[in-house]
């Protein structure tokens, strides 16, 4: 269906009015208001057995989501290992410990269950980090999410990192993995070096392995509450050196909540001054984050806000689902938009919309795949049932419509029967 007029169709960013969308050949062709003397005589003339006419009925259209941290080999693993204090420190441990257990039939049917319900909710794109290690295994998660990759083309775009868990070993000393590694259809490399007694050469080595091979580079930063914890300051020295801006992704940077506000401030300015890429998680930072705060207890997120005042690239994604990081998620990003918006006090009438931007427009570009709803671009977009953004926010109602690459990916709808037959006595 790559013809298609959307009929009444508000697009919050052009207003709360009442659209109709013509897409011609997989693209929009016109965006007219419903209520322009042109509208019905419009749909008249561009109606034919080619054309399919769909009245969205006042639902929102989005561009897709772009969901730019997830960890799809960790999901859903929460019930085989569990984490009975809740902390990163356990999380860690023991998904280490059992992590080489699993099967690739198990890996990829998990795998598949979070891509099923991420397109349901509305995602067009995604971005995995996948553990590797040069041990027996130790690749075959990463096989199983490139190998994913191909099988939902067109349906979500999947891009892959490969989180080193020892980089000074596996990619400087141990040149049969590396080989190994770069045979797989990766989109880039990544790690956690602040964990690391050896966090600045980790830093250098992941940066030289990837401007080597022309590949993006995706960090964990600083996910801890320490304010002396800055590994972000050396990321941004080897950004600079390699002239990898806008091909480098922070994600979490924590500490930055735990510093002074003036010395936020300064690394704030160099991260944007050298357009790295930043993603705040809210579900595993509001999660995992001052577990040993005694009394107000910080949030956990980064500096949303100064991000955001300062022009950032900055996104909102899922990460860690139904795993020992994170025991809860959906793969939903209206649910990481909802949990952005109270973490980082994003209430305001032009805060919502930047929650939005932050699970559609930035990430799109961190992803490096422009959508947006315009004349001559993509037909690309998710149809959400709702009046305007605050109330899709507030009712996370499960209605989606999902078009791309000319067709309907996904539709939902669900509707509620209230009984009012009843008698009720005190």
């Amino acid at each position: 269906m790559n013809n298609a007029i959307i009929k009444n169709v508000k697009i919050p960013s052009l207003e709360n009015e009442v659209f109709h969308a013509v897409i011609m050949n997989g693209r929009y062709e016109k965006i007219v208001s419903a209520f322009s003397y042109h509208a019905e005589e419009m749909i008249k003339q561009e109606g034919s057995p080619n054309i399919e006419i769909i009245d969205a009925e006042g639902w929102i259209m989005l561009p897709t989501f772009t969901d730019i941290h997830t960890h799809l080999d960790k999901a859903y693993t929460y019930e085989q290992i569990p984490n009975k204090t809740g902390t990163l420190v356990e999380a860690i441990e023991n998904y280490k410990e059992l992590a080489g257990e699993f099967e690739v039939e198990n890996i990829k049917k998990r795998m598949k269950k979070v891509l099923e319900q991420a397109l349901a909710n509305g995602t067009g794109r995604m971005r995995t980090h996948i553990n590797v290690n040069s041990g027996p295994g130790g690749l075959k998660a990463l096989q199983t999410a490139c190998g994913l990759k191909a099988e939902y083309k067109n349906l979500i775009d999947l891009q892959v990192i490969a989180m080193i868990a020892d980089p000074i070993e596996e990619l400087k000393e141990d040149s049969s993995f590396l080989l190994s590694l770069i045979k797989n259809d990766i989109d880039g490399v990544g790690g956690a070096p602040h964990l690391s007694e050896n966090c600045t050469e980790e830093i250098k080595i992941l940066f030289a392995f990837a401007a080597e091979y022309q590949m993006l580079i995706d960090l964990h930063v600083d996910e801890q509450d320490d304010p002396a914890v800055r590994s972000i300051e050396e990321i941004i020295a080897q950004v600079k050196h390699y002239k990898y801006q806008r091909k480098t992704t922070v994600g979490h940077l924590c500490t930055l909540s735990a510093m002074e506000t003036n010395e936020a401030l300064s690394i704030i300015k160099e991260i944007v001054g050298e357009s790295i890429n930043i993603v705040t998680l809210p579900a595993a930072n509001l999660c995992l984050q001052g577990r040993d705060d005694q009394k107000n207890v910080r949030r956990g997120t980064t500096r949303v806000k100064e991000f955001l005042a300062n022009n950032a690239c900055i996104a909102a994604a899922s990460d860690n689902i139904n795993d020992p990081f994170h025991p809860f998620g959906n793969a939903d990003m209206l649910l990481t938009a909802l949990m952005s918006a109270y973490a980082n006090h994003l209430t305001g009438t032009e805060d919502i919309k930047k929650v939005f931007d932050m699970i559609t427009k930035n990430p799109s570009e961190i992803f490096h795949e422009k959508v947006d709803i315009k004349i001559g671009e993509k037909a690309d977009f998710v149809l959400l049932e709702g009046s305007s953004l605050a109330d899709v926010l507030a009712n996370q109602r499960p209605g989606r419509k999902v078009f791309r690459n000319g067709h309907w990916t996904s539709i939902r709808t669900v509707k509620q029967t209230v009984e009012r037959g009843y008698n009720i006595h005190a």
